[in-house]
């Protein structure tokens, strides 16, 4: 949008809108969002964001926290679960 309001002569509306993405966006991303959802959770972004509105928009402000927390459990289980057959193949042929 920035580039579109350049390119039509909107020069300042689209500078202003380069500074604030640089500045809000970028500080929201980078500082704000680790801070939130932690960095070692080793989740998508995009898990992170849809498990946080889903959770604000079930449970309201509480669900930011419980929505990420029940995403990366459902995860977790998942790869439990996709692990248990390989090891239940890798036990047989041992026998």
């Amino acid at each position: 949008m920035a580039l579109y309001l350049l390119a039509t002569g909107s020069t300042w509306k689209g500078l202003a809108l380069i500074a604030y993405g640089v500045l809000v966006i970028g500080t929201v991303d980078n500082v704000v969002r680790p801070i939130v959802v932690g960095k070692d959770t080793k989740m998508p972004v995009y898990v992170v964001l849809l498990s946080t509105l889903g959770g604000i928009a079930l449970l309201g402000i509480n669900g930011a926290i419980v929505g990420p927390i029940i995403a990366a459990l459902f995860i977790a289980v998942w790869d439990l679960a996709a692990e248990r057959p390989k090891a239940a193949s890798r036990s047989e042929g041992v026998q």
